[in-house]
This record gives C-alpha cells, sequence and structure tokens, in this order.
C-alpha cells in the first residue's frame, strides 16, 4: 500500500492549516492493512475494480511487457502469478475465502514500512510505534517465539530444538513466506546460455529485439 501527501495541511474544510498529516497516513495504513473490516458489499465493489483495471491493461504492449518479465524472472513465481491476479480466481472466489486469506497472512511481522520525506526521524519513530505497537502479530510469530522463550528457560523438550532456532525475522519464515532465490545476469547465466524466446502476435506489426539483464538492486552510498 502506498499514501502520497505533503507533511502539512494547507486548510482544508475538514483540517485547519498546519495540520499534520503524517499521524494520518500512518492510521489510514495500519487500517487498510490490518484492520479492515472485509465487508461482502467493498469485496464484491474491489472485485469490479480489480476486473476493470484488467480489462484496461491487457493490451499487446502489456501482453509483450509481461513475457519480457516472464523471460527475466523465470525462476520465480512471478511468471504464474502476476499481481494482478487471475482474472478467473478474481471472478469466482468467495469473500469467505478472501476473508480467511486476510486473516491468516495480513500481520505486522509480515510487513514492512518506509517512510520517505524531509521528516524528523525520532518524531517519526516514536510516531510508527505509537500507531504500529497495537497490532498484534501473528499466531506463527507468537509461537515460536514462545518455543524460544521456552528454550531458554531450560524446559527439556525445548532444549534440544535451542541450536536449531536462528534469530528470529519473519522474512526468514519459509513455512509462511517462501524466499524467492533470483538468478542474476552477471553470477548465474555466464555459463549457462538460453535460447532467444519468440512472442508472435498478429497484431505486432513489426520486428522487436529486445536485449535485458538481470542485475541486483545496489545500495545507495
Amino acid at each position: 500500500y502506498h499514501i502520497n501527501c505533503p507533511l502539512v495541511s494547507q486548510g482544508t474544510a475538514a483540517l485547519p492549516p498546519s495540520t499534520k498529516l503524517l499521524p494520518l497516513a500512518l492510521d489510514a495504513l495500519r487500517e487498510i492493512a490490518f484492520e479492515a473490516k472485509m465487508l461482502n458489499s467493498r469485496i464484491e465493489k474491489e472485485r469490479l475494480a480489480v476486473l476493470s483495471e484488467l480489462s484496461m491493461m491487457t493490451n499487446m504492449e502489456y501482453r509483450m511487457t509481461t513475457q519480457e518479465i516472464c523471460e527475466l524472472h523465470s525462476e520465480t513465481i512471478l511468471p504464474k502469478r502476476f499481481p494482478i491476479g487471475d482474472e478467473a480466481t478474481i471472478r469466482k472466489v468467495h469473500p469467505d475465502k478472501v476473508r480467511a486469506f486476510y486473516k491468516r497472512f495480513y500481520h505486522s511481522d509480515r510487513a514492512d514500512l518506509f517512510v520517505v520525506g524531509d521528516i524528523d526521524l525520532d518524531e517519526t519513530e516514536a510516531l510508527i510505534k505509537k500507531v504500529f505497537d497495537p497490532v498484534p502479530p501473528s499466531p506463527t510469530y507468537l509461537a515460536r517465539q514462545a518455543m524460544k522463550v521456552g528454550a531458554l528457560a531450560g524446559l527439556k523438550e525445548y532444549n534440544e530444538t535451542l541450536d536449531k532456532i536462528p534469530e528470529f525475522d519473519p522474512r526468514n519464515d519459509w513455512r509462511v513466506r517462501p524466499q524467492v532465490e533470483h538468478r542474476f545476469s552477471n553470477e548465474h547465466r555466464v555459463n549457462e546460455p538460453k535460447d532467444p524466446a519468440i512472442f508472435t502476435h498478429e497484431m505486432i506489426p513489426s520486428l522487436q529485439l529486445v536485449l535485458c539483464a538481470k542485475l541486483p538492486v545496489q545500495p545507495i552510498k
């Protein structure tokens, strides 16, 4: 989820001038990510919105782009599961399944928050803790933490597993979110040449040659 807003209000009917907007933005993110009501009416409205977006995206340019992405990320699940979703699944999925998915996966220990802007770091950190600390973590997180506490307390049934439990990082909990192992062009494909992928369609009037390389994101200095 993404929210883009100024730091302070310029003055509206609802907000007086100079009202700080970051607290409101964080509150909105918390409600969307962890406190959604998931009403049937809202799910059906969102279903129509996604199908409408899908119909606008499915043009020839989009199809060609997806083919390029499929080749670059062929080792991942992305070619089989694009973020927009499968049209047949979107049309028939029951609201109960949507709610069950939300309840299972939308937890604070499985989320990353990025705040970008001209902000005071200490003030923003305190605000983030105030807004998100009340959000409960997932049952998986609590279970693994309990296992670590039990092991540290010297309980016999946990002693043997203590050394096998790494410092907990929910992003490494493969049972709920499998990690992606990318095959970058400058590491794995030097001695593994691939045949060119060819995409043809009667609506493409000309030849287009696309050369792509998959490289890791470099840290900002």
